[in-house]
């Protein structure tokens, strides 16, 4: 999920009784977090080789009400970065490759691979795009399978950022690239390789790359949103392969911990190479970080509703994992806080915000569009009787809570917004209150919600009653006249459609829908309505497992009497 902008949490700094246990006091502050809804999932802690926390926070699914625990099953995005690098380590050290060795002894036709090193690829300092800044190709095709031809015609060709070695920019690209080379060189997959040498010398037998497919009570569901019940899509691993299609458990990743302690995959002569800071402080696959004066190195990874953080120092033998099935912007502060619970220093311990009643007179005041930044206009308005704020050109729309006169949590993201004014001459100001320097944006349109906001909107309330199987609510929008085209079932009426609906719910068929955001498009019909045109995934559960299709759809909207219906469903791509 893109950011709204940058952060906000609502802290209070407190003291610690000395008589809490470092147990204790590691508890309080992940309870802390988990009840504000800025982490949820489980969490690890080693101080000085004891184990000293291992415990689960919030719901590992929902819809089933069950919890997170030690071994929960998390997609780890991309601290599978520090796997792929210690896999070109080990193939290093054992003479099969050399970390000056450029692209081009691999793939002869990279473009400028004469140029580009393993070491440029490792420490992100290629200049190669990021394929997942495309967010369309994110947005549409994440979850289906990809070839290694598909995913480097998304990078293969593009102009590369600056001359190699020269700067540094994040390139899941640039790990990708090092996942084929693993393939090159050892002529098996890349998981097979990371299995043979990190997975199996280590004992990590709940590790893993197709989390789509993995079959285990212990599986934990991502959430975008999990206060809404906003799951994420789940990216296929071809699509996020050597730079973060690992899955793993706390255990696992304490099991990571201890081999590189004892030097069990690679002498302390190669791993040193993965801990050096080149530009940006990033070495292969870990950032170097200092904490009270001690070296520290921590990987992060965020994968459609998966968050996670590894943090060691070595030097005390301090390990602290954080696996969240949860969208969470707070995945590093927490860890901060954590580590100066295990070294005695300051911390904060967050408290979530009362929502206080506002009246929808008042609210009318704030609606419009906010200019921050000529990149960045954001829309405020309301949603079947709700607050919302999205980027002008995004479909996705963050909920606003009402926290004190004029100000706003943004709930999913933990922001907050003011809007700055008074009831005689309106309030035209906007403050993005973030944790460096507020943003202001100055409200340069009322609000006048477009077509594409209406239909949008149509099509988020028609789905959430499909996904809540409320019958009534969902045959409100469809007309009775309503024709249905199906590429597989063929031509369905208003009766049948009603029909199939109500088996399905008396049935209990775990089925649900997500639009594919980026793909909504809308058009105006003259006189009747209008054409939505899209994509959207439906997933069901089968023995724990979800199974998810993307699917392409058009309905027509006709607009009669003041209300909106679909007269026409065309379902196609099965």
């Amino acid at each position: 999920m893109r950011n709204f902008l940058l952060v906000l949490g609502l802290w209070a700094t407190g003291t610690v009784a000395n008589a809490q246990t470092t147990f204790e006091q590691l508890d309080e502050l992940l309870t802390a977090y988990a009840n504000s809804h800025q982490f949820n999932g489980t969490a690890l802690v080693m101080n000085r080789g004891v184990l000293v926390l291992q415990k689960g926070y919030g719901l590992r699914n929902v819809t089933e009400e069950t919890k997170n625990n030690a071994h929960t099953v998390f997609q780890i995005g991309s601290v599978t970065k520090q796997f792929t690098a210690l896999v070109i380590l080990k193939l290093a050290e054992q003479g099969k490759l050399k970390l000056t060795d450029p692209v081009s002894r691999f793939f002869p036709d990279y473009p400028k691979g004469e140029h580009i090193t393993i070491h440029h690829l490792l420490t992100h300092t290629s200049g190669i795009y990021n394929y997942t800044d495309n967010g369309a190709f994110i947005q549409s095709s994440s979850s289906k399978p990809a070839s290694r031809e598909t995913m480097m015609a998304l990078f293969k060709d593009q102009p590369t950022q600056f001359a190699p070695g020269s700067d540094w920019a994040y390139s899941n690209s640039g790990y990708l690239l090092l996942g084929y080379i693993i393939e090159k060189v050892t002529q098996q997959p890349y998981e097979q390789a990371v299995r043979a040498l990190i997975f199996k010398p280590l004992g990590m037998k709940n590790s893993g790359f197709n989390f789509a497919g993995l079959s285990t009570p212990n599986k934990a569901v991502g959430y975008i949103s999990i206060q809404e019940n906003h799951r994420g899509i789940s990216v296929d691993s071809t699509v996020s392969y050597a730079g973060g299609a690992i899955y793993s458990t706390t255990d696992d990743l304490l099991k990571w911990h201890e081999g590189l302690l004892k030097n069990t995959l690679v002498k302390r002569a190669t791993l040193a190479k993965a801990f050096t800071p080149y530009k940006n402080q990033y070495g292969y696959g870990w950032v170097i970080d200092s904490f009270v004066g001690k070296k520290g190195v921590y990987h992060n990874g965020s994968i459609m509703g998966f968050t996670s953080n590894i943090y060691r120092i070595e030097e005390d033998n301090v390990c602290i994992v954080l696996l969240g099935n949860s969208s969470t912007s707070k995945i590093d502060e927490l860890t901060k806080g954590l580590l100066s619970v295990l070294y005695n220093k300051p911390y904060s311990i967050p408290r979530e915000p009362k929502a206080i009643a506002v009246s929808s007179e008042v609210v009318r005041q704030y609606l419009g569009t906010y200019e921050f930044t000529p990149q960045f206009h954001a829309a405020i308005q309301v949603v079947n009787h709700q607050v919302y704020a999205g980027r002008v050109g995004e479909t996705q729309k963050h909920l606003l809570v009402p926290i004190a006169p004029h100000r706003f949590f943004i709930k999913d993201v933990d922001q907050e917004l003011e809007f700055v004014g008074n009831e005689h001459e309106g309030f035209n100001k906007a403050i993005l209150h973030t944790g460096g320097e507020p943003m202001v944006g100055t409200r340069i349109a009322p609000y006048e919600p477009t077509l594409a906001d209406t239909i949008a909107a149509l099509d988020k309330a028609l789905f959430e009653a499909f996904n809540r199987r409320d019958l009534e609510k969902l045959l409100g929008f469809f007309s009775e006249e309503l024709e249905f085209f199906h590429d597989i079932g063929g031509l369905s009426n208003y009766e049948a459609n009603k029909k199939a609906f109500e088996e399905n719910f008396k049935a209990n068929r775990p089925i649900r829908r997500e639009l594919v955001e980026a793909s909504l498009e809308v058009y105006p019909v003259p006189n009747y309505g209008a054409i939505q045109v899209g994509e959207h995934v439906f997933c069901h559960m089968e023995n724990g497992t979800d199974h998810c299709s993307t699917l392409k759809f058009v309905h027509v909207w006709q607009k009669k009497n003041g209300q909106w219906k679909i007269t026409r469903v065309v379902s196609f791509a099965h």
